[in-house]
């Protein structure tokens, strides 16, 4: 071991990089920012060297005015997401996804570097879909409560 190694030859550097806070989380309609939603919420985000956690909390009655129905939905994320795919997990209420019937869930998925995020749908008995601004009702939908851990 080196002088700055501990007990499994890891250097005493690797916490250096921790930080936690808060951010503003915004939907839109593209993936290079596109038409922004007026509807934001608090995020919270924990840092670790490249690994990043967000969570947020009821990000309710999603305002999809001035959006374009049929293009794909995205949240703002802290940091630039690596060229990584991540895949996290969400509580909704409310999304009609096409009227695909045997939904089951939803799960947020980070877009290759980037600093926005979209959704995916999966589910018994259908093909996987991106979620529209279209399969949000405007004013009435919420995401409950959304966590996703990424590299940057």
């Amino acid at each position: 071991f080196s002088a700055n190694s501990n007990a499994t030859g890891m250097s005493s550097e690797v916490l250096d990089d921790y930080e936690e806070g808060t951010y503003t989380v915004t939907g839109y309609d593209a993936s290079s920012g596109g038409n922004a939603s007026s509807t934001t919420i608090t995020g919270y985000y924990t840092k670790i060297g490249r690994q990043v956690t967000v969570t947020f909390y009821a990000w309710n009655n999603i305002d999809t005015s001035g959006m374009t129905a049929g293009n794909q939905i995205f949240f703002s994320l802290p940091f630039v997401a690596s060229a990584y795919r991540s895949v996290g997990s969400v509580a909704h209420h409310g999304w009609t996804y096409n009227a695909d019937t045997n939904m089951q869930d939803i799960k947020p998925i980070t877009s290759a570097s980037k600093a926005r995020a979209y959704f995916k749908t999966v589910g018994y008995g259908q093909a996987d879909n991106t979620v529209k601004v279209s399969d949000i009702t405007s004013g009435a939908d919420d995401i409950h409560t959304l966590t996703i851990t990424y590299f940057v």
